[in-house]
């Protein structure tokens, strides 16, 4: 549908979309897309962004009740979906009216603080998604106003969309692992109903191809640029969309340990694994084992992501009184942490003391665990001393 407000030009892509019976636990979610192109050949449209005048707006306004002309119902609070702007404009969430309680409305309007200019015949794109009416089967009415746009009269104009029942069904769509590292590779499973197009995007893979050949799961690289994914599917009267989420992780140590002289290991949620028996790091695999020499007192694992890095150190004991010392940092991008573990049997006394602004003691407790916080600039320094019922006194710097 194309609807000409004088000197611009507004297209919804799609004249219909799915609507939902409200008993249904798994909602369809419709997706629209519409355009605003500039039609004139050589004169550009400027969407003014000044504190000093009135920002230039487009705004969407649509219907809520029982009535078949209403885009959505009551009931339909979470599936009122998102518009999303590609290019350099921003949207609001849907808010209420202030004097029309069953209206809701969403602005557009550019980002940042830099007026955006609509070439000769460009057109911008936004996409409507996340869209689950429980609105009964008819035509609807959004309404779409422009104001203080340079070059264009303000103007107001009324769009027709047909809602309409369907059996097309996305059963399941989720990430596996859902939270992971940059970098790492995300399974998608999908499970779909009635569908004869789908489409995973970021990537615009198509679920039908040939190479597909019926499956239904696709392995994608997790990266800084795809918080989230989309499937689309549709039928020939409909179409439906499902998005899923990414996190990203800190690394996990869900191992580090040593049992006759041999260290095994185990990281999740990091691109880079490194193992130290000394002053240097070496890139290793996220699972894996080591044999230790007679000579070596400690060995370090440092797993880092997109969200930070951890360091975990073990001290091996040098006496049989002492069970386990584990230093563990986490370096976040403005500060880290520091964790220190130790559990000794059977000692005269132990002291674990720092070194950061001054000297002093943290404890004097045989077993314990103490954590700080510190900046990143910091230089910090720990000991553990100790003294065995036999008089033997030593320290080990952690």
């Amino acid at each position: 549908m194309i609807y000409t407000p004088n000197g611009i030009i507004l297209g919804f892509h799609e004249t219909e979309f799915a609507v939902n019976d409200s008993s249904e636990n798994n909602m369809t979610e419709a997706q629209l897309h519409f355009s605003v192109m500039n039609p004139n050949r050589s004169k550009k449209i400027i969407f003014s962004n000044s504190l000093q005048a009135p920002k230039s707006k487009i705004q969407l306004f649509i219907d809520i009740g029982e009535g078949e002309h209403n885009m959505f119902t009551p009931d339909d609070k979470k599936g009122y979906g998102t518009i999303i702007c590609h290019g350099e404009f921003q949207a609001t969430g849907w808010k209420e009216h202030e004097t029309f309680p069953n209206k809701l409305y969403c602005d557009i309007t550019p980002a940042g603080n830099s007026p955006v200019s609509l070439e000769a015949l460009e057109a911008i794109r936004f996409t409507w998604t996340g869209i689950a009416s429980t609105s009964c089967q008819g035509f609807c009415s959004i309404m779409v106003k422009f104001s203080h746009i340079k070059g264009v009269p303000d103007k107001t104009v009324l769009c027709e969309l047909f809602k309409k029942k369907t059996d097309l069904r996305i059963l399941q769509f989720e990430a596996s692992p859902g939270t992971a590292a940059f970098g790492q590779t995300i399974t998608l499973h999908w499970k779909i109903q009635k569908a004869t197009k789908g489409y995973l995007y970021p990537g615009d893979f198509d679920i039908f191809s040939e190479e597909q050949k019926g499956a239904s799961s696709q392995d994608v690289v997790f990266d800084k640029d795809s918080g989230s994914y989309y499937l689309n599917i549709s039928s020939a009267d409909c179409s439906t969309c499902r998005k899923v989420d990414l996190f990203a992780a800190l690394p996990l140590i869900s191992d580090l340990s040593v049992k006759n002289k041999e260290a095994k290991w185990e990281v999740h949620f990091a691109y880079l694994v490194e193992f130290s028996t000394g002053d240097s790091f070496e890139k290793v695999d996220p699972v894996g084992q080591q044999v230790l020499t007679p000579d070596i007192s400690h060995i370090s694992l440092r797993a880092t992501s997109s969200e930070g890095t951890i360091q975990r150190d073990i001290h091996l004991p040098p006496v049989s009184e002492i069970i386990s010392i584990i230093k563990e940092t986490t370096t976040f991008k403005t500060h880290r942490i520091i964790t220190i573990k130790w559990t000794t049997q059977l000692l005269a006394s132990v002291t674990l003391k720092s070194w950061d602004t001054a000297l002093y003691t943290i404890s004097d407790v045989p077993s314990g665990e103490w954590e700080q916080a510190y900046p990143l600039t910091m230089n910090c320094q720990f000991a553990i001393y100790y003294e065995t019922t036999k008089g033997t006194k030593g320290s080990i710097i952690i």
